[in-house]
């Protein structure tokens, strides 16, 4: 085992090499909130630092040290002072504003002195001189409110400067004490210029150049286990890509599942819901084979749902894997929940529902039915692709199939929509833009079925990230919306560091309607299913993805 301790040259205990670790991962995760308080500044992110401090750290397993409750006590205090910051910034601009609008009304010429003189000479030098009056007094007036705000401005900046100085000197002491007390090689403290240059690289748009970056500062993250999950989530976006050969593809895949272990390995539960560690299971599952592999995919799978406690828009993504592995009842508990918060209720319904048809459970159907209503449960008939009928004047029968399944698909589609606009009440994070794209990946499956179209889950994330100009699950939320912007000018809201609501409704929007018209040409012949992933399905969804996300902002704008 690699010494973790920096002068001693004889192994150490693995209770000792655990310790030291997590103290050292402990400190870096104060050091990232430092680093993303400073970078970004604005009230979403600071909001998200402080509810993961109070609301998320898992105390049990947190380094209990009193200069890392100092830091962190430090940390709550800045983000608190930021927030009240922010609120007299935004009144000393609304106090500016209206005092110039003052000036301005107080520049305009005295009319009953300009006209007093009666003479027209004496009018026109009465009006001269007024108006030369009001422009100095207007000159005067704006040179000093410009220069009462910068200097309020400065004010404000001054305390910034100090809190962060203050912060980082805490954080700098803290550091001090650690080394001094767990004795761990300095190079796992990670700087603020270290995380910088990773948060840099992230958001390269070169996948196998973003790896090669990552791979050359690996050695200095051994304490800090997410930096091996987008590691992993690289090389496994490029494991998928079609854009490369077998054998580097083959190669990626092998570097992503070693990236995807080390994670697990170093990984250390400081987070009571830990988005990050989901993801990865989730992902490694991707690259493994459900019958092979079976017992590590079920592992990784309860992993997730261990670590999503009550993120829905993971547990969304559990689902699917759960139903291929034909395990109704864990799928059936993760759907109860989603259903009992009314979560993606169009989608979520109908595939609880079908599961109490599977397993005969009559009762808990007509009690699902009576609590959510008919409208979003599938009939008690024994096909999953029959859609449920909510228009009382039109009799199955007087329609065909494909009218069935594209009224079937439209309502989950629409039902998605609404749970992604619902999620967006808070604007999603960066850092969750993944889970995003993964909810969009489950709906296009439930569309998939309602089709009765045989397409595999890579398959579905191809044209998924295809649409968007983007790579795999590492992709940055970022690179979602800067990409939707190329595709539709002036859409897609980037608010403090996160993706609106509005662009999270569009994206499920657009992605499930696209989605929809091309299950449409599968079935009347247009194309073939196994060419739904080829170049040619690949460049017929995102002509329709585009049609789609023109529309709904369209619409949008208008309402």
């Amino acid at each position: 085992m690699q010494s973790l301790n920096k002068q001693a040259n004889e192994p150490i205990s693995q209770l000792e090499y655990l310790q030291k670790r997590k103290a050292a991962y402990a400190l870096n995760l104060c050091m990232v909130s430092l680093s993303q308080i400073i970078d970004y500044n604005d009230k979403y992110v600071l909001e998200q630092e402080y509810d993961a401090i109070l609301n998320n750290l898992n105390l049990q397993n947190f380094i209990k040290e009193e200069s890392l409750l100092v830091v962190i006590r430090k940390i709550l205090d800045v983000i608190n002072g930021c927030r009240i910051k922010e609120g007299e910034r935004e009144f000393i601009e609304r106090e500016y504003q209206q005092k110039m609008k003052n000036a301005i009304w107080s520049s305009v010429p005295n009319l009953t002195v300009i006209f007093s003189g009666g003479n027209p000479a004496q009018i026109a030098i009465a009006a001269a001189t007024q108006i030369g009056i009001g422009y100095m007094n207007y000159r005067k007036n704006k040179s000093d409110y410009t220069l009462n705000k910068d200097k309020q401005l400065w004010e404000l900046q001054v305390w910034a400067m100090e809190q962060f100085h203050g912060l980082r000197f805490s954080l700098f002491e803290a550091a001090w004490r650690f080394a001094d007390k767990f004795d761990y090689d300095d190079v796992l403290r990670l700087t603020e210029k270290q995380i910088a240059n990773y948060n840099e690289i992230l958001v390269d748009s070169d996948p196998l150049r973003r790896f090669e970056r990552l791979n050359s500062i690996s050695d200095y993250f051994l304490a800090f286990p997410p930096f091996w999950y987008y590691m992993g989530s690289t090389a496994r976006e490029i494991c998928l890509s079609e854009s490369y050969t077998e054998s580097i593809r083959n190669k990626f895949k092998k570097e992503a599942l070693t990236a995807f272990r080390k994670f697990n390995e170093l990984h250390v539960e400081f987070m009571r819901e830990d988005v990050v560690a989901a993801t990865s299971a989730l992902e490694q599952i991707s690259l493994l084979n459900l019958e092979t592999d079976y017992d590590e995919v079920c592992s990784l799978l309860g992993r997730a749902v261990e670590f999503a406690r009550s993120n829905h828009d993971i547990l969304q993504i559990c689902v699917p894997v759960y139903l291929s592995l034909r395990q109704l009842d864990e799928a059936k508990n993760i759907l109860k929940k989603l259903v009992n918060e009314t979560y993606n209720l169009e989608m979520n319904g109908y595939l609880l529902s079908r599961i109490y048809y599977k397993q005969n459970a009559i009762d808990e159907y007509e009690i699902l039915k009576e609590r959510i209503g008919e409208e979003y449960v599938a009939p008690w008939i024994d096909d999953d692709s029959i859609p449920r009928l909510t228009d009382s004047d039109e009799q199955p029968e007087q329609r065909s199939d494909l009218e069935k399944m594209i009224s079937q698909a439209n309502k989950i589609v629409i039902g998605a929509t609404v749970a992604a606009g619902g999620i967006g009440a808070v604007p999603i994070p960066f850092a969750d833009a993944p889970l995003l794209i993964a909810n969009q990946v489950a709906l296009l499956a439930s569309v998939a079925v309602t089709f009765k179209i045989n397409i595999k889950e890579d398959g579905l994330k191809t044209l998924v990230y295809a649409s968007l100009g983007v790579g795999g699950a590492a992709l940055i939320g970022r690179t979602v919306v800067s990409n939707l912007i190329k595709i539709i000018p002036g859409v897609g809201s980037v608010v403090g560091g996160a993706i609106s609501a509005s662009t999270a409704a569009l994206l499920t929007y657009a992605l499930g309607y696209a989605f929809i018209e091309i299950c449409k040409d599968v079935k009347i012949g247009k194309l073939k299913e196994e060419e739904l992933t080829s170049k040619t399905g690949i460049a017929t969804f995102k002509g329709y993805f585009k049609t789609f996300a023109k529309k709904k902002a369209k619409e949008d704008k208008q309402k």
